[in-house]
């Protein structure tokens, strides 16, 4: 080799090695040296450096390379509270299939199952049944009574006796709260008078009737304010007469019973159960009604004497009036308070 080409090859090699140890030196400067808040930079001379020397760099300058991923958790940081903000994403859907799983017996026991509790009463009370109807009732009775027989014209001029009374009824027992058996007594009274009867030979005749019965009634409370009923009655009518003559002011009397049958379908219409007095005090029960019925009244002819009552003195066999029909149909009406 000629000496020219032996000082070209000894300066290229000089020239190699002189890049080489820049290359390394400024690879291994540390990162601190630099300022914190600039981000890290590639020198331009590495990027641009022979493809051989930079290849065969040491691993030193990964961490230079990679310095920046030590930013990449703070990036990736939000990511890890992610699921704690999302964490109570999976309660709504169990939530929204009704909770049941979740809910444990006691409380379930607790808010579903026990009834309400009344003030002053064990929860027994709130399953109870609406307050039953009184066992008692007093009624005013008004019963009118169809007599079309001609006997009775010799009384009035209608054919209408019409009777006032009182009556108390008392409940025996009760079906199922529905139907119930009851009895009642009552006693009512009625009176008529006519002038100038049979073309005024008779000044004036006079009927005055007392009437006791006793009843035994079937009563259906088909509503708390409806119950209609069917009665059967028992009665012992009390008949007194008496006829005034017009010329001799003379006077005929005479009394007589009368017994009877009568059969009545009806209804009542009243305040419900408890109207009058919520609470559970003594008007608890007290009611207010109305009672309607239509019936029919067998009984027996009432048989008239007449006999002079104006001279005791004198005995007398009297004169047989004949018998009074009192047979036919009525309205009963009564206003009750059942207690």
């Amino acid at each position: 080799m000629n000496r020219p080409n032996l000082l070209r090859t000894s300066l290229l090699l000089v020239i190699l090695t002189w890049n080489t140890s820049v290359v390394a030196q400024d690879a291994s400067t540390p990162t601190a040296d630099k300022p914190a808040n600039e981000s890290p930079t590639i020198d331009p001379v590495v990027i641009t450096a022979p493809p051989a020397p930079a290849a065969t760099t040491p691993a030193t300058t990964t961490p230079a390379t990679t310095t920046p991923a030590t930013t990449t958790p703070a990036a990736t940081t939000p990511a890890a509270t992610t699921p704690a903000a999302t964490t109570p994403a999976p309660t709504p859907p169990a939530a929204s299939t009704g909770a049941a799983p979740e809910l444990d017996a006691a409380t379930f026991s607790t808010t579903t199952l026990t009834p309400p509790v009344v003030p002053g009463g064990d929860a027994s009370e709130t399953t109870e049944a609406p307050e039953h109807e009184g066992r008692f009732v007093l009624m005013a009775v008004m019963e009118n009574r169809w007599n079309t027989s001609a006997g009775y014209d010799l009384f009035a001029e209608d054919d209408v006796l019409s009777f006032l009374g009182l009556a108390l009824g008392a409940d025996l027992v009760s079906f199922r709260d529905r139907l119930t058996l009851a009895v009642e007594l009552g006693w009512n009274t009625a009176s008529t008078h006519r002038n100038d009867v049979l073309g005024g030979d008779i000044g004036r005749t006079e009927l005055n009737v007392h009437h006791a019965q006793a009843s035994v009634v079937a009563r259906y409370s088909a509503l708390p304010w409806l119950a209609p009923h069917a009665r059967l009655t028992l009665g012992l009518s009390f008949l007194d007469l008496a006829l005034q003559s017009n010329g001799d002011d003379k006077t005929f009397e005479d009394h007589t019973t009368s017994p009877s049958l009568g059969l009545g379908i009806g209804t009542s219409i009243q305040t419900p159960p408890g109207t009058l007095s919520r609470d559970r005090g003594p008007f608890s029960h007290v009611q207010i009604g109305l009672r309607a019925e239509l019936g029919y009244t067998l009984a027996s002819d009432a048989g008239f004497t007449l006999k002079d009552s104006s001279d005791l003195r004198v005995p007398s066999a009297g004169t047989s009036l004949g018998g009074l029909a009192r047979s036919g149909p009525s309205i009963h009406t009564a206003l009750f308070v059942r207690l």
